[in-house]
């Protein structure tokens, strides 16, 4: 990885492919999401409307089965994520208004603002133990988090939809309430 940084000047970070415990190939790049992408894929109204979930997720998601050479993306997840020291100097590092979630989206945004290439190297491969630093938090409180995080990055990439993404996100945040407060009450009989 910093073979491919060191050689490529207008590289300014490279992401391995990532692989789950179980050899499953993970979905971590991405193609730049749009309004309908982030209603859809990370509300509760693309489990409402599965069809156009399907949709944005074909939208977004690049087939990375078939890929064996090296390629540009748009943007990616950070579970292995290589970037070169110069564009953190002049982008500065994540922005702190993320807590947990979409902070590899804007670093990326930024990134590539600055005029610099994302690079996918599927010949690199890790293993990437899925959300161990949050196996232990409770749904309700990340789901708060998630919420809030993509509240941030629609109002800092989608401001001319932040309205709808704003009232999407209130039916997904009511519904996560009422659902966990009627699983919490169907606990509690047994």
């Amino acid at each position: 990885m910093i073979k491919y940084l060191l050689t490529n000047k207008n590289v300014g970070a490279v992401i391995p492919k990532s692989v789950l415990p179980s050899g499953q190939i993970e979905k971590i790049i991405k193609k730049k999401y749009d309004t309908f992408d982030l209603i859809f894929t990370f509300t509760i109204l693309g489990k409402i409307f599965p069809l156009f979930r399907k949709i944005s997720k074909k939208r977004f998601e690049y087939n990375v089965k078939n890929i064996f050479k090296p390629f540009e993306v748009e943007t990616a997840q950070d579970s292995c994520f290589l970037v070169k020291k110069d564009v953190i100097d002049n982008i500065g590092i994540y922005d702190e208004c993320f807590k947990l979630y979409f902070g590899d989206h804007d670093l990326c945004n930024r990134i590539k603002k600055e005029g610099y290439k994302l690079f996918y190297l599927p010949h690199i491969e890790i293993i990437h133990y899925h959300s161990q630093s949050t196996r232990n938090k409770k749904k309700m409180i990340l789901n708060d988090i998630y919420q809030k995080d993509l509240l941030a990055y629609s109002a800092k990439y989608h401001y001319n939809n932040i309205l709808l993404i704003r009232l999407s996100n209130i039916v997904h945040t009511k519904f996560f309430k009422i659902f966990y407060f009627l699983q919490t009450l169907t606990n509690w009989k047994k």
